[in-house]
C-alpha cells in the first residue's frame, strides 16, 4: 500500500467508526493525519506512529477499538497515547529483512556490511546521482543464515536529517558482489530516537 493510500484509507475509517476528528481549514478541507516516517512501497511496518488532532476528548481506549472495529485486515491500533516525542527526534530505524538466494548469500553480505566504506549512488534534490557512503549510515546489523537465503537485522539512519531507505543497501549489495536477490521481505520493526526508545 502506498503512502497516499494509506492516508486516504485512514481518513476513510475515521469517517466510518465517527471519531471527532479535526478537518484542515481552507479550500480543500481534509482529515489531519500525519505520519512520522512514512513507509516505502512495498515495506511493512509493525509499529508505525500517526498523529490525529480530535475536536473533542473521548477515552483512547474508545477511540482503538472503534478504528479497529472498522479497519480492513493487516491494519490495526495497537495502541494511543498523547504524543511525548516530535518527529525531528527521530535518528534511526530497525529492519528485519528475509533474503532468498544463493547458499553462501549470507556470508557475502555480512562481509559487504562490514566492509570500511560502502559507496553507492543516489539522486539528490536536483535529480542528479552524486556517491555517497552508506556506512555511516548503519548503525548496527546481524546476518543469519536461513533455509533459502539470509535474515538480516540492521538498523539504519532515519528522519529529517538523514534517511537511508534499506533497499538503497540490498541494491548496492546485488550491484557491486553480483549476488541476484530473488526475493526480498521488508518489515520495519521499529523507529528510534537518540535516546535509542521508541518514537512516541
Amino acid at each position: 500500500m502506498s503512502h497516499l493510500d494509506l492516508v486516504r484509507c485512514f481518513g476513510r475509517y475515521l469517517r466510518r467508526a465517527a471519531i471527532p476528528f479535526w478537518y484542515t481549514e481552507g479550500f480543500n478541507p481534509h482529515p489531519f493525519l500525519t505520519f512520522a516516517l512514512p513507509l516505502s512501497l512495498g515495506t511493512a511496518g509493525m509499529r508505525e506512529s500517526v498523529d490525529i488532532k480530535l475536536t473533542e476528548d473521548m477515552p483512547l481506549d474508545t477511540l482503538c477499538e472503534r478504528l479497529n472495529g472498522c479497519l480492513p485486515e493487516g491494519l490495526r491500533i495497537i495502541d494511543a497515547a498523547p504524543p511525548v516525542k516530535k518527529a525531528t527526534e527521530i535518528t534511526h530505524s530497525l529492519y528485519r529483512i528475509a533474503i532468498s538466494g544463493s547458499d553462501d548469500i549470507a556470508t557475502a553480505l555480512e562481509a559487504f556490511l562490514s566492509s570500511e566504506e560502502i559507496v553507492t549512488q543516489k539522486k539528490n534534490k536536483k535529480k542528479k546521482l552524486v556517491d555517497i557512503n552508506l556506512k555511516p549510515a548503519i548503525k548496527e546489523f546481524s546476518v543469519s543464515k536461513t533455509d533459502d537465503g539470509a535474515l538480516l537485522c540492521i538498523a539504519l539512519s532515519s528522519g529529517c536529517t538523514e534517511n537511508v531507505n534499506p533497499s538503497l543497501v540490498l541494491d548496492a549489495f546485488s550491484n557491486q558482489t553480483g549476488h541476484a536477490l530473488d526475493y526480498v521481505d521488508i518489515i520495519r520493526e521499529r523507529i528510534l530516537c537518540g535516546d535509542s526508545g521508541d518514537f512516541e
